[in-house]
C-alpha cells in the first residue's frame, strides 16, 4: 500500500511540472505550402502563439535569418529551427523544424566544398559555387540577415577566416525562380576551439537609470590569456567590446576569441523593462496676481521641479504666467517620465473696490463647495447674480443670494457680478479649487 502511495505521489509531481510549461505554437505560410515559388521566389512565414501564455519571446534562425518577429519573409530554401520560450521564464522553452522546400524549376546549386573546419590561427577556407543551368542566371554569396559577400556574377567564390553560416543563392532571371544552398564552416581544429557560456542566457532585461545594466556573466574554458569579447546588435550591426552594459533591446552574438584567435560564439535577446511611469500635475489653473497655488505631482516615488523641490507638493506664487516641470522617477526600474503645468495669471485689477466700498464679501476664497456672499448693507432685493469665466462665459445666472454652491464648476477664475434694475453693478472674483 506504501509502494503505490509512492509511486502515484511521483506520477502526481512529474505531471504537475510538466503542466507548468504550456507553451505551443503553429507555423503557416503566405502560400499555404513549404515550397519556394517562382516570380516572386519568397513567401512570408508566421509563427501563432496557440497557447494562453502571454507574453512570449520568439527565435527563429535559418540560412540568412536570425529574428525575433512572428511574420518573416524566406527566400531561400533551407532548415529553420524556431524556439519559443515564455518571456521572463527563460525554463519553459519549445522548438520547432521545418524545412522551406526548393522549387523543381529553380537553378541547382552546388557548392565546394558543403563544409569545412577551420583551423583556430586563422588558416582560411574558400568556398566555390557554381549552378545549372548557366545561361541567364545571377548570383552571390550572401550571410546572415542577406549581407552580401561578393558582387553578383555567374561563378562565385569567397575566402574566409570566421566560422558562420553562408548562402550561395542564384536567381534564374527568365522565371524569377531562386536557388540556394547552405554551408557551414565549423570552429575546429588544433589547438582546440574554446566553448561560451552565459549565466543570463536566453534572455536578459534593461531597465533605466542605475537599472540600465543587465547582469551578463560570459563564462569560457579557455585556461591561457589573453582573449577578448565582442558583442553585436544582430538588427543594428553595431559591435562593441567588452565589458559591455547594453542600452538598446535585441538579438546579440557574443564572440569569444583566444590568443590563438580560436572563435565560439552565442546569441542572447535582451529585452527592456523601460515602461516610463505617468506623471499627473494638478492645481488651480488660473490664479490672480498675488495669490499663491498648491501644485501637486502623483504617478512616481519621487519628483524634482524646476523650482528646486523634491516633494511631490510646490507651493507657488507667480507674478506672471509660468510653465512649472517635474521628473518622476519610479521605485521598479528607475525610468522617468515628465510633466509640465502652465499657470496662468490674470492681473484681476480694479473689479473689487466698490465690494471694498461697500462693505461686500466673498468667502471663502479660494472655494471647493460654497461661495458666501456678506454685507452689513440691507440693499441686495430683487437683485441678480451673474458668474462668468475668463473667457466671458456665464456659466451661473440666478436670483441674489448669500450662499451659491459652486461645487461642479472647473477649477479656475472666475468673475462674479451683482446686478439690477436701475441699480449699481458690484464685481467680484474668486477662485474654484
Amino acid at each position: 500500500m506504501k509502494k503505490f502511495i509512492l509511486i502515484f505521489l511521483i506520477g502526481f509531481l512529474q505531471n504537475n511540472l510538466k503542466s507548468q510549461c504550456t507553451i505551443s505554437f503553429s507555423l503557416n505560410t503566405s502560400t499555404g505550402g513549404y515550397t519556394l515559388p517562382c516570380n516572386p521566389s519568397s513567401m512570408i512565414v508566421n509563427i501563432v502563439n496557440t497557447s494562453t501564455v502571454f507574453p512570449v519571446s520568439l527565435l527563429t534562425e535559418g540560412p540568412l535569418i536570425s529574428t525575433s518577429g512572428s511574420s518573416y519573409t524566406c527566400t531561400v530554401p533551407g532548415t529553420y529551427t524556431v524556439t519559443m520560450w515564455e518571456t521572463g521564464a527563460p525554463t519553459c522553452i519549445i522548438t520547432q523544424t521545418f524545412a522551406i522546400l526548393q522549387n523543381s524549376l529553380a537553378p541547382n546549386v552546388t557548392v565546394t566544398p558543403s563544409s569545412t573546419s577551420l583551423i583556430c590561427n586563422g588558416s582560411p577556407v574558400t568556398f566555390s559555387a557554381i549552378c545549372n543551368p548557366t545561361a541567364n542566371v545571377t548570383g552571390e554569396w550572401l550571410q546572415i540577415n542577406y549581407v552580401p559577400i561578393t558582387a553578383p556574377s555567374i561563378s562565385l567564390s569567397f575566402t574566409t577566416t570566421s566560422p558562420g553560416i553562408y548562402t550561395a543563392r542564384y536567381k534564374d532571371n527568365s522565371n524569377g525562380c531562386v536557388g540556394a544552398k547552405t554551408v557551414l564552416a565549423l570552429n575546429t581544429g588544433t589547438p582546440t576551439a574554446p566553448s561560451l557560456t552565459l549565466s543570463a542566457y536566453p534572455s536578459a532585461t534593461i531597465g533605466c537609470g542605475a537599472f540600465s545594466t543587465p547582469t551578463l556573466n560570459p563564462m569560457h574554458n579557455n585556461t591561457g590569456a589573453p582573449y577578448s569579447y565582442t558583442y553585436t546588435n544582430l538588427t543594428t550591426s553595431l559591435t562593441v567590446n567588452y565589458p559591455w552594459a547594453a542600452t538598446t533591446n535585441g538579438y546579440y552574438l557574443i564572440e569569444m576569441r583566444d590568443g590563438n584567435f580560436c572563435y565560439c560564439s552565442l546569441t542572447m535577446y535582451i529585452g527592456t523593462n523601460t515602461v516610463a511611469p505617468i506623471i499627473n500635475i494638478t492645481g488651480t489653473n488660473t490664479l490672480c496676481s498675488g495669490y499663491s497655488n498648491t501644485l501637486t505631482a502623483n504617478g512616481a516615488a519621487s519628483y524634482t521641479w524646476n523650482t528646486g523641490a523634491n516633494t511631490n507638493s510646490v507651493v507657488i506664487s507667480p507674478s506672471i504666467t509660468t510653465n512649472y516641470n517635474v521628473k518622476g522617477t519610479d521605485a521598479v526600474n528607475g525610468c522617468t517620465n515628465t510633466a509640465t503645468f502652465t499657470q496662468t495669471v490674470s492681473p484681476c485689477a480694479g473689479i473689487e473696490e466698490l465690494f471694498l466700498e461697500n462693505n461686500i464679501s466673498v468667502y471663502p476664497n479660494p472655494v471647493s463647495n460654497i461661495l458666501f456672499i456678506s454685507s452689513e448693507q440691507n440693499e441686495f432685493k430683487n437683485l441678480e447674480i451673474e458668474i462668468t469665466n475668463v473667457l466671458g462665459q456665464t456659466v451661473y445666472k440666478l436670483a441674489f443670494t448669500k450662499e451659491i454652491d459652486v461645487s461642479k464648476l472647473e477649477a479656475g477664475l472666475y468673475y462674479l457680478k451683482i446686478s439690477g434694475k436701475n441699480k449699481e453693478n458690484y464685481y467680484s472674483k474668486f477662485i474654484k479649487e
